[in-house]
C-alpha cells in the first residue's frame, strides 16, 4: 500500500513539473485531483474553439474558487466570468427559478454588471428582466431569497420567469465569443501571457 502511494506521489510530481506547479500549490487534497484533471492556463490559452475555450477556462475558475466557496481567490475579471457561468449553467439546466433558488443566485446582483462588462448586452437585458420580476432588491443570502420567492409565488411571477427562460434560450448573442474577447483583452488578470 505504501509502495503505491509513493508511486502515485512520484507520478504526481512528474505531472506537476509539466502543468504549472505554482498555481497547484495553493490547493489541497480533493482540489488537487480536480485541478490535475483540468487543463493548465497555457493549454487553455491555445484552444481556438471558443466554446471549448470557455468550458475549460470556466472549469479552471470553478476549481480555483472551490466551486464558489472561495471567490476571494479570483481576480475581478475571473469573478465576472464565474458570475456569468453559474447563471448560464443553472438557467440552461432549470431556468431562472432554479438559478435564484440555488446558491448560484447568491451573486445575482452582480450578473447584469458582469454581462455588461463582457459586452453581452442582449443577455444582460434578459437577465435584468428576470431580476426585475422580483420587484425589489434580491437578497444575496439564499435562505432570504428563497423566503422572498415563496412570498412572490404566483402564476404572474412564474410566468415572468418562464418568459425570461424562453428569451434566454432563444437569444442568439454569441456570449462565448464575447467572453473570449474579454479574456484576451484581460489576459493578465486571468493569469495568462
Amino acid at each position: 500500500m505504501l509502495y503505491l502511494k509513493i508511486i502515485r506521489a512520484i507520478l504526481l510530481l512528474i505531472v506537476l513539473a509539466f502543468t504549472g506547479v505554482k498555481v497547484f500549490k495553493q490547493f489541497k487534497d480533493k482540489e488537487q485531483q480536480a485541478f490535475l484533471e483540468c487543463k493548465s492556463l497555457p493549454e487553455i490559452q491555445k484552444i481556438e474553439d471558443k466554446d471549448d475555450f470557455r468550458y475549460e477556462l470556466s472549469s479552471y475558475i470553478l476549481i480555483k474558487s472551490k466551486n464558489g466557496d472561495k471567490l476571494n481567490r479570483l481576480s475581478k475579471q475571473e469573478r465576472v466570468l464565474y458570475v456569468i457561468d453559474v447563471c448560464d449553467m443553472e438557467v440552461n439546466n432549470g431556468g431562472f427559478d432554479q438559478y435564484f433558488f440555488n446558491s448560484s443566485g447568491d451573486q445575482c446582483n452582480e450578473l447584469v454588471p458582469a454581462l455588461t462588462e463582457v459586452k453581452a448586452f442582449e443577455t444582460a437585458k434578459i437577465c435584468e428582466k428576470a431580476l426585475n420580476a422580483f420587484g425589489c432588491k434580491i437578497p444575496s443570502n439564499r435562505a432570504k431569497r428563497n423566503d422572498l420567492m415563496d412570498e412572490l409565488e404566483s402564476d404572474s411571477f412564474t410566468e415572468k420567469l418562464n418568459e425570461c427562460d424562453n428569451e434566454y434560450y432563444s437569444n442568439e448573442e454569441n456570449v462565448n465569443e464575447l467572453i473570449y474577447s474579454y479574456v484576451m483583452e484581460n489576459k493578465k488578470a486571468f493569469g495568462m501571457k
